[in-house]
């Protein structure tokens, strides 16, 4: 009996130790001693180890402690993969999807996460649903991509989340059910996906699929707005103006939709620029404010292009001109501004 369990014993013992030394070059790692991990990796890559061998292809695939090699990394993705390790799978599914140093191929990537995905493992079923949303080496099938991104969800994948509460708030795939989509971009928000803060925070502010709470709303759009989202930072701007939900405070409404602008949102710059007007105290504050809303008219917002022709109207900043007036009325109101097609009728009837 003993010689018949003499082999697990010892191959038993070889894993453990094997788990062991895997650990060790994790530890090297994380205290960011590259050439130690590599050094401790290596051998046990070599040897057929899975975990090993995927480390490796993680750090030659990203550079770290070696300088990118992406033939590396696949060849060591490949060898780990082909024992099964799923994230190996999903992340040579990745090479294979974005074409990192390997001729791109949806239909190879597909085939790997679903290797992956057939393990389980989230970012694959996620990958999953992208591939079946927009249809790439397969035939776009919102359903089936709607059952992939519920299976993801369901263990904790925030991107997942966030895409389900999209397919929930826009009917894709599913019926609309805006009570789903908010509770998925809730999931999705506590694990810091910015625009699921950014979706929740609208909805609150709407009371659509949720209790109407400016309060949360505000909360929700400052955190995507400090993580850089232009649309939350406009929200949060605006909020902080006209005091909705918030305390109103001029200055820090200031800086938000001064950020947006300069991202070169067409809304922010104009809304900026009112803002900058509206507050001016010097003819320099005033031509700051004039100078984003003609920046933002030129680039064909029908709300700055009114606001454009009511200053010129004034004589606001800007030449006072009838005819200059006129011209951006016009633009605006084929722009489809609702207040735009009746000021330009009474100003051609004034002519």
């Amino acid at each position: 009996m003993a010689r018949k369990t003499l082999p697990f014993l010892t191959l038993s013992v070889l894993f453990l130790q094997a788990c062991a030394t895997t650990q060790s070059g994790l530890r090297a790692y994380h205290e960011r001693d590259y050439t130690a991990a590599i050094e401790t990796w290596t051998p046990l890559a070599e040897a057929g180890q899975p975990d090993a061998q995927f480390f490796l292809g993680t750090m030659y695939d990203g550079g770290v402690g070696v300088e990118v090699d992406k033939l590396q990394a696949l060849e060591w993705y490949l060898l780990a993969a082909g024992s099964g390790h799923p994230k190996a799978q999903t992340n040579l599914g990745l090479l294979y999807f974005h074409g990192d140093g390997v001729e791109q191929s949806h239909e190879r990537a597909l085939r790997w996460f679903q290797r992956a995905a057939d393990q389980r493992s989230p970012e694959a079923e996620s990958n999953l649903g992208v591939h079946f949303l927009l249809g790439l080496g397969v035939d776009p099938d919102a359903e089936e991509a709607h059952r992939w991104f519920t299976r993801a969800a369901a263990q904790d994948h925030a991107k997942a989340q966030r895409i389900l509460g999209t397919m929930f708030e826009e009917g894709t795939g599913c019926e609309p059910d805006q009570e789903a989509a908010a509770r998925w971009y809730g999931e999705s928000a506590r694990s810091g996906e910015t625009d699921a803060m950014l979706r929740l925070g609208a909805m609150h502010l709407e009371g659509r699929g949720v209790e109407r709470d400016e309060a949360r709303a505000a909360e929700l759009l400052a955190g995507a707005a400090e993580a850089g989202r232009v649309e939350a930072q406009l929200l949060i701007g605006w909020m902080l103006f006209t005091g909705r939900g918030v305390p109103r405070d001029v200055s820090k409404a200031t800086a938000w939709l001064a950020a947006a602008a300069h991202q070169g949102d067409l809304g922010a710059q104009a809304s900026f620029g009112r803002v900058c007007i509206e507050g001016a105290s010097t003819e320099e504050g005033l031509a700051e404010g004039v100078q984003w809303i003609q920046l933002a008219a030129r680039q064909g917002l029908a709300h700055a292009q009114y606001d454009l022709a009511l200053l010129h109207l004034r004589g606001e900043g800007v030449l006072q001109s009838r005819e200059e007036a006129l011209h951006w009325m016009g633009l605006a109101a084929a722009g489809g501004h609702p207040h735009a097609p009746s000021r330009l009728q009474a100003l051609r009837a004034d002519d």
